[in-house]
């Protein structure tokens, strides 16, 4: 460990991974290549978290379990919860594109769904011609 009065490094040299571990066990590993695997001892991506029972990732203000936003996987399906009455934003090029409100209404173009759906913009629906 070293410290320069401004910052603190942990450095470990070689290819050989820097690991973290409690109580005797690892439980996260920095590999030479940079990845970081929580879960995991074989990260495949800049961040890689797995774990078996179904928890996930959350992202919060608070060390409330039910508060935030929470990505996570159980093998049959795929989740990304909101916790709260906050609404859920989805966005590109910093302006909001897409919301899915607490009461479960999705806006597109429209920071206020006031129906299932509601779309503020023309829309265009592709049909297939079916054979």
């Amino acid at each position: 460990m070293q410290a320069d009065g401004t910052n603190n490094y942990l450095w470990g040299y070689g290819s050989v991974p820097l690991l973290f571990a409690t109580n005797g066990a690892e439980k996260m590993r920095a590999t030479s290549s940079g990845n970081v695997g929580i879960g995991t001892t074989s990260p495949p991506y800049h961040l890689s978290v797995v774990n078996s029972n179904g928890a996930g990732i959350q992202a919060s203000t608070s060390s409330s379990a039910a508060s935030g936003m929470t990505m996570q996987a159980d093998g049959a399906n795929n989740y990304l919860w909101g916790y709260g009455s906050v609404p859920l934003l989805f966005a590109t090029n910093s302006t909001e594109k897409m919301r899915i409100t607490s009461s479960g209404n999705v806006g597109i173009g429209t920071s206020s769904p006031q129906q299932n759906l509601s779309v503020n913009s023309a829309l265009n629906v592709d049909q297939k011609s079916r054979s």
